[in-house]
């Protein structure tokens, strides 16, 4: 019996090329996937423990995974990889995590990490590690940047000796490391951004006067010699009084609670205010010293919201500009009312009731009373 003849399909000559460049590329991707070193990072010793923060964790934020070319003889060169993940050598690299007194936790990102290598003599290796971390810290659940370290080592190894890498590599790593722990320990006991509780002071300013400038104070009423700029003529006033009010101070860190310590300035300014030589009677004045009263009282109102409103240590510096703003709308807004109601002094029954209102709020300290004239 003839034996059956198992016939094939024809290739057609034109296809043959692709189909050997496709073997080739299968064969050339099969060599480099094979043509690598990797590399195991030593863990040297760390002698040194975070104070005040925890190292939480660390994440491989690079683009290149691989390490850069890794002579392996003068002329042959593999890329290089680390044998296990950067996050995993960074956890057995850091500290062991501490209790945080201030409930810092801070977290780093490895931004850059290569090797990079040239041959000096037949047997002779040099090398440099590049690194750079970022370092942010994680505080009442929002995250801020801390720091961003660049640096590395530089390296001499025999060209068949490529587990020293591992020992540079390892070097370079916790200098890092090292390097942002004792920026932590200086900026941890001054630098505001790492409290996590604030207390407030806010005193009166002590002086009563200094220069062109009046200071509040019940013992030291106004006289017409504090009016000290040229009356203004034409005008249908018979004075005028530039009072304000604002606070300032500074800030210190005491056992990881930022302290603010504040003055609070109501004021008047001498050449910025005014009377008309015909208008220096007693019931003027008292109308020009109601003006002062009230900005007391606006001043009073604004120390009192920044108080109990509790401040953000992280951003109490917006939340006192804000609330300082509200309370200098407020103070105008009340000025004018209070000019509305007495016809800027004229209406004397109006004059009496504000004038007995003032003394009422300041005598009780309850600020509150305005709030009608405020709506």
């Amino acid at each position: 019996m003839k034996k059956p003849v198992r016939k094939y399909p024809k290739i057609p000559l034109r296809v043959i090329p692709f189909i050997l460049s496709c073997l080739f590329l299968l064969c050339i991707s099969k060599l480099f996937a094979q043509d690598q070193t990797f590399i195991a990072v030593d863990i040297p010793q760390v002698d040194w423990q975070p104070k005040g923060y925890v190292l939480e964790g660390f994440t491989d934020e690079r683009t290149n995974q691989e390490l850069g070319q890794i002579f392996i003889s003068p002329s042959y060169v593999q890329l290089g990889r680390l044998e296990r993940s950067v996050s995993d050598i960074l956890g057995q690299l850091a500290p062991s995590p501490q209790i945080a007194d201030h409930n810092n936790m801070v977290f780093g990102r490895v931004m850059d990490l290569r090797v990079e290598e040239k041959v000096i003599s037949s047997n002779v290796v040099e090398g440099k590690i590049h690194l750079s971390y970022a370092f942010e810290q994680l505080k009442n659940d929002r995250f801020s940047h801390l720091l961003d370290f660049q640096g590395g080592v530089t390296y001499k190894r025999s060209i068949h000796r490529t587990d020293l890498i591992g020992s540079a590599l390892g070097k370079a790593l916790v200098a890092g490391l090292s390097h942002f722990n004792d920026w932590m320990e200086a900026e941890i006991q001054s630098n505001p951004s790492f409290s996590t509780q604030l207390h407030l002071s806010i005193e009166d300013y002590e002086a009563n006067e200094v220069g062109d400038t009046v200071f509040y104070h019940p013992d030291r009423p106004l006289t017409w010699e504090d009016f000290k700029d040229r009356p203004r003529s034409g005008s249908r006033f018979a004075a005028s009084i530039f009072p304000s009010f604002s606070i300032d101070g500074d800030t210190e860190l005491i056992d990881g609670e930022l302290v603010l310590n504040m003055k609070l300035k109501v004021y008047m300014l001498k050449n910025a205010s005014w009377v008309s030589a015909d208008s220096k009677n007693a019931y003027g004045l008292n109308h020009e010293q109601r003006h002062f009263d009230l900005v007391k009282i606006v001043g009073e109102r604004f120390r009192n919201r920044l108080l109990i409103m509790g401040l953000d240590p992280e951003d109490y510096e917006s939340e006192i500009n804000f609330e300082y703003l509200e309370a200098f709308r407020e103070m105008n807004r009340l000025q004018a009312a209070y000019d509305e109601a007495t016809s800027h002094g004229r209406n004397k029954q109006a004059q009496a009731q504000w004038d007995k209102l003032i003394d009422e709020i300041l005598a009780s300290q309850a600020w509150y009373k305005v709030d009608e004239f405020l709506r």
